[in-house]
């Protein structure tokens, strides 16, 4: 009786290597984002959570009907071999009660349709609005994040970007997507939120999101005294100045004294402009010192060279994607189906890399491919 449990557990291992090689996600968010688990950790734990499965079950009984694993009080019953690995998954931790992890919890369909995405002991959990980034119908802000999961609820008044964000106005169906957008409705709802009091975003834009329409925003809000930006630069508060940073918390308890592209840091090299886009080196043009790229190598060293191709150096001292090698090894590559160069950077240019994606298609259904728009429903 054990070698036919044994032989389906086994099986699980190249298939959690395929799974998990067709999805993970990050936290929408900004350009050097949203945390990221890799395929190898991924699909290495999935299989090792399969793996203290099968050993808890211990020695098998029984001759006919479903095949029970058990040791002492606890067992697991095997209903059929299928070749669905989350399924294996299901049937080897049930009765075990094996701790999950979160990459095991990202193999999990509920992933998609109701973000749980995050482990929680035994379970998997929607922990923050990041996990609801992974449900297609979470797109446009109007959800919920309750009692552990992800749920579209009636208006964008009840969704958790009204409150984060000031996204309190239903909006459009976004058309091709599949889902219902929220916009700022007005200032009021703009000044009420989180992000007004946390970066100055307290004023409706013309694109109906809220943004920094007045220095006296990014001076009442926390940025300022502790990250230093004190000053409105195109919608956002920034660190223009050192002078903001010095008299910021940034400084005063991090050392991040110099003002650099808008933030605070100690120097370019130990900045996220380094690790994030490459940005590890200094220059100065009788102006501003800023952070640049010095050489490919601080390109390929950076999070925006692993997750949008932006592996080379370019003549103005950034980095960016530079042929289709670099798109394909990429992140936005295998989500997102942005695998080919065009205008430097990653584009999806055909159905087959938008019906490939692990993330636009497969968790969101953006199968298709449009010229100006790229992957959508």
């Amino acid at each position: 009786m054990l070698a036919p449990l044994s032989d389906a557990l086994l099986r699980l291992a190249p298939l959690a290597l395929l799974l998990a090689a067709c999805g993970s996600s990050g936290p929408a968010g900004s350009v050097a984002p949203q945390s990221i688990s890799s395929t190898a950790t991924a699909a290495a734990s999935a299989t090792a959570a399969v793996g203290s499965a099968a050993t808890a079950a211990g020695a098998t009984t029984a001759a006919d009907g479903p095949e029970i694993a058990s040791e002492g009080p606890q067992s697991v019953t095997v209903l059929e071999q299928s070749d669905d690995p989350t399924r294996l998954v299901r049937a080897a931790t049930a009765g075990a009660a094996v701790a999950m992890t979160n990459d095991t919890c990202r193999l999990m369909p509920e992933c998609a349709t109701a973000g749980l995405c995050t482990a929680n002991g035994a379970a998997c959990v929607a922990a923050t609005v990041a996990d609801c980034a992974n449900v297609a119908a979470c797109q446009g802000q109007r959800c919920a994040l309750a009692d552990g999961r992800c749920t579209k609820v009636a208006s964008c008044r009840e969704g958790y970007g009204c409150r984060a964000l000031g996204l309190c106005a239903d909006g459009p169906s976004e058309s091709g997507r599949g889902y219902e957008t929220c916009t700022a409705g007005s200032d009021a709802d703009c000044r009420a939120s989180d992000a007004c009091a946390a970066r100055g975003t307290c004023g409706k834009g013309d694109a109906g999101s809220c943004v920094v329409k007045q220095k006296a925003h990014c001076h009442k809000s926390r940025g300022c005294p502790e990250q230093g930006q004190c000053d409105a630069v195109d919608g956002v508060c920034v660190a223009a100045s050192d002078e903001p940073c010095k008299v910021s918390a940034a400084c005063t308890k991090d050392g991040r004294c110099l003002a650099r592209q808008g933030q605070c840091v100690r120097a370019c090299a130990e900045s996220p402009l380094c690790s994030e886009q490459g940005l590890c080196g200094e220059k100065s043009d009788g102006g501003a010192a800023r952070c640049v790229a010095r050489a490919d190598g601080d390109c390929e060293a950076s999070a925006g060279c692993r997750n949008l191709g932006a592996c080379s150096l370019s003549l103005n001292g950034t980095c960016r994607a530079a042929d289709d090698v670099e798109c394909r090894k990429s992140r936005a590559c295998g989500e997102h189906g942005r695998c080919t160069f065009r205008d430097s950077r990653c584009a999806a240019q055909s159905a087959a890399e938008c019906s490939a994606s692990t993330v636009a298609c497969k968790m969101q259904g953006r199968c298709r491919y449009e010229p100006a728009r790229g992957c959508v429903r």
